[in-house]
């Protein structure tokens, strides 16, 4: 890619919570805009822009044409994050299976949204990526059963990869993660002592992050791929405590009546019930009840610190925000 070229991405999961973010940044990008062909759930999907292209389709059946005869990197977005219909999560490794089999030459890098899932679900204080993987939930082997795929294609020279490894986000469009803390909060319960520090990000600046990422590596030499994986988030890791003061600033949310200890006798034993509701709240406790944050030094060696030092509670502000106003709209 030389410096005249444009940027150009195959963007999997469009349609999704991280990728819809994707293509706001790109459509922000002005006349250095990358050129994007998308993968979308819709059947008829509607045109965005002229260097936006939309192809309907699914991880696993990918569409003709979506991967262009020009040098691209694949952002992959697009993995099932939670098992409604109980057919499990092996579409993920199938999705990575069918990325394989489509990609070309000109596939120069496949940036891979995974998550600190993979670590296991023990406390982590300021892990690195050199930790081995130790998944512990059904979900957390399938992004696990994802890396090594990937890695093992970048060892056979396919194509370079990274997998970039996430806690928390937050942001426009959160349907879960800040509406489920929003829920406690108002349930008037707290989960450990608060003190406990979480990695988080928002989801504009991690669309910014994979932008970056993209350029940089399809700049890098196609002859020299690897796999590299990257603790992703804001340089401090932010209290579980500052969580709830940001939602009850914004949210008049009132002192917590109750609080529940994170142990791991109590989440063993919940998640053992045939009740699904139980189950979810030892997820929330296993999620939050815990230090999960990492270390992210070698992301910002690689993009450079400003991006990433942004204070994390500017960020639940943001997202406290979007969420009241997508409320008062509903409303």
């Amino acid at each position: 890619m030389t410096p005249a070229e444009p940027l150009r991405l195959v963007l999997l999961g469009a349609s999704g919570f991280v990728g819809s973010a994707v293509l706001r940044a790109v459509l922000g990008g002005g006349a250095r805009a990358p050129l994007v062909h998308a993968l979308v759930h819709h059947t008829r999907p509607k045109a965005i822009a002229p260097y936006i292209r939309l192809f309907p389709g699914s991880v696993t059946a990918l569409p003709d044409g979506l991967l262009p005869d020009a040098p691209h990197v694949i952002l992959h977005c697009a993995s099932k994050q939670i098992d409604r219909d109980g057919s499990g999560y092996g579409v993920n490794p199938d999705g990575i299976a069918a990325l394989a089999a489509a990609a070309t030459s000109q596939t120069r890098a496949v940036l891979f949204l995974s998550s600190f899932s993979v670590y296991g679900e023990a406390a982590q204080l300021g892990i690195t990526e050199d930790v081995a993987p130790r998944p512990d939930s059904s979900l957390a082997r399938s992004r696990a059963a994802c890396e090594a795929q990937l890695e093992a294609l970048a060892a056979a020279g396919r194509f370079a990869v990274a997998s970039l490894r996430t806690r928390l986000i937050v942001g426009r469009g959160d349907r879960h993660v800040l509406p489920a803390l929003l829920r406690l909060a108002q349930s008037r319960i707290a989960i450990g002592s608060g003190t406990q520090r979480l990695t988080i990000i928002d989801v504009d600046d991690l669309a910014q992050v994979l932008l970056r990422l993209a350029e940089n590596m399809l700049r890098e030499d196609p002859q020299c791929p690897g796999f590299t994986a990257y603790n992703t988030g804001y340089h401090r890791p932010i209290a579980v405590g500052e969580i709830f003061e940001l939602i009850a600033q914004r949210f008049g949310t009132l002192r917590p009546l109750w609080r529940l200890p994170a142990d791991q006798r109590l989440i063993r034993a919940l998640r053992a019930l045939p009740s699904r509701r139980l189950r979810e709240t030892a997820q929330r406790l296993q999620l939050i009840g815990a230090d999960h944050y990492g270390s992210i030094a070698r992301l910002e060696m690689q993009l450079g610190g400003r991006l990433l030092a942004t204070d994390p509670r500017e960020a639940i502000r943001r997202a406290t925000l979007a969420l009241f106003m997508e409320q008062q709209a509903w409303h």
